[in-house]
């Protein structure tokens, strides 16, 4: 007589305890884990003194339209480039998504646990330079609040779509570290080409030029416009 044995899918507490483990393993990554969070912060307290005082346009600050935004990509930048794609690597060298490619739970188990666990680092960084920015400098929000939200939620595709890229052809986790880092530089090489000719100080221009080609839209909402893509001379 034999039994039959239903496999069934991992439940909601298997996804809980996997997230859960993810974010260990991510806690244990001290740089993996300072870096996103201090890189952005560091900048925005060198600049925040000199951009809070210069008025772009319409009573908004540099620090509101370029700085603040610039900070707050690098923080997505960082994680969704360099950070996630090292731990995927890892998992396919070492093949644990292989082994979970033949049991009931699937490889995308772990892609979604790690997709969540650096959204939640993403949140925190985000977070800690929007409080010392309002706390510290008196950076106000923006105007199109919606507008904001929508540019800088499809930066965020753009950054984690390139991470993936960078993980799939990462052999080990020390090359998808160096590979997303150099993937991290050439896009802000990239947004120096496109960055508008704004009424600022030299400073905030060089800063606002990192990533402006990614988030084209954030200094509009800013000042309460509408996000519109468009090449400047």
């Amino acid at each position: 007589m034999t039994t039959e044995i239903q496999a069934q899918r991992p439940g909601l507490r298997a996804w809980r305890t996997l997230v859960v483990c993810e974010a260990k393993m991510v806690a244990r990554d001290t740089s993996g884990l300072i870096v996103p969070l201090g890189l952005p912060l560091l900048i925005l307290l060198m600049s925040a003194s000199s951009a809070g005082e210069q008025v772009v346009q319409n009573g908004r600050t540099a620090l509101e339209v370029f700085v603040l935004p610039l900070a707050l990509t690098i923080v997505i930048a960082m994680i969704a480039i360099v950070n996630m794609p090292s731990f995927l690597a890892y998992y396919r060298r070492t093949g644990i998504l292989r082994r979970l490619a033949v049991t009931p739970a699937s490889p995308a188990l772990v892609l979604v646990a790690q997709l969540v666990v650096s959204l939640i680092q993403a949140a925190l960084g985000i977070g800690i330079a929007l409080a010392v920015a309002a706390l510290a400098f008196g950076a106000g929000p923006p105007e199109n609040l919606a507008a904001a939200i929508g540019s800088f939620t499809l930066a965020s595709l753009a950054m984690y779509s390139v991470g993936m890229v960078v993980a799939s052809v990462a052999p080990t986790p020390n090359s998808a570290v160096a590979i997303g880092l150099v993937a991290f530089f050439a896009l802000g090489a990239l947004g120096a080409c496109s960055v508008a000719r704004a009424p600022c100080q030299r400073g905030c221009r060089r800063s606002a030029r990192c990533f402006r080609s990614v988030v084209p839209s954030s200094p509009s909402a800013q000042r309460g416009w509408v996000p519109h893509w468009r090449r400047h001379p």
